[in-house]
C-alpha cells in the first residue's frame, strides 16, 4: 500500500510541475523562500521619484513594490512610471467621474513572478469607490499563494474630514 501511495504522490507532483511548466507559470518566486514587499507613499509619482523607487528596489531586491498617492489620473497616459525588470498594475481615480483629487495606486512586480490582479466584488453603491482605493496582488508559487493588498486611506486630519471615507474602506 505504501508503494502505491508513494508512487501516486510522485506522479501527482510530477504532473503538477508539468502543468505549471506548460502554462508557463513556473517563475522566479518558486525558487525563493521569501517574498520582499516594499510600500511607499510618493505624494505624486514623477520621473525623479520613479528613479528613486528603482534604486531602492534594487538595493532591497524587492519583488513587490506597492506605491500609493501616485496622483496619476485615469485620463492621463504617462510613460515615465515604468521600471526596468518590473511589470505593474494600477488603480486610478477619474476626472470624468469627478473623483476626489490625490490618491491612486501602482503595484510593481518583478518580471518572472507568477502574479495576477484580484478584484473582489464590492457590494453597495456607496462603497464602489473602494475599487480605486485598494489593489489586490496574488503571487503564486509551486506550493503556496500570497495575497498583498495595497490600500490608500485618506489622511486623518484634526477635523475628521476623511473619517467616513476611511470607514467605508474597511
Amino acid at each position: 500500500i505504501n508503494n502505491k501511495m508513494g508512487s501516486r504522490e510522485k506522479t501527482s507532483v510530477f504532473n503538477f510541475k508539468k502543468r505549471k511548466a506548460l502554462r508557463q507559470d513556473v517563475g522566479y518566486v518558486e525558487r525563493k523562500s521569501n517574498l520582499t514587499v516594499m510600500t511607499l507613499n510618493v505624494n505624486g509619482l514623477t520621473q525623479s521619484s520613479v528613479h528613486d523607487i528603482e534604486g531602492a528596489a534594487k538595493a532591497r531586491n524587492a519583488d513587490i513594490i506597492s506605491v500609493t498617492e501616485t496622483h496619476i489620473r485615469l485620463e492621463e497616459n504617462p510613460d515615465h512610471h515604468k521600471i526596468p525588470g518590473y511589470k505593474f498594475f494600477e488603480a486610478r481615480r477619474s476626472n470624468v467621474a469627478e473623483d476626489k483629487g490625490g490618491g491612486c495606486i501602482i503595484v510593481y512586480y518583478r518580471d518572472g513572478l507568477s502574479v495576477k490582479r484580484h478584484s473582489p466584488h464590492i457590494a453597495g453603491q456607496m462603497s464602489a469607490f473602494v475599487n480605486n482605493e485598494r489593489l489586490w496582488t496574488i503571487v503564486e508559487g509551486n506550493i503556496y499563494k500570497t495575497a498583498v493588498c495595497t490600500v490608500y486611506c485618506g489622511w486623518q486630519y484634526d477635523d475628521d474630514r476623511n473619517s467616513n471615507w476611511n470607514q467605508l474602506l474597511y
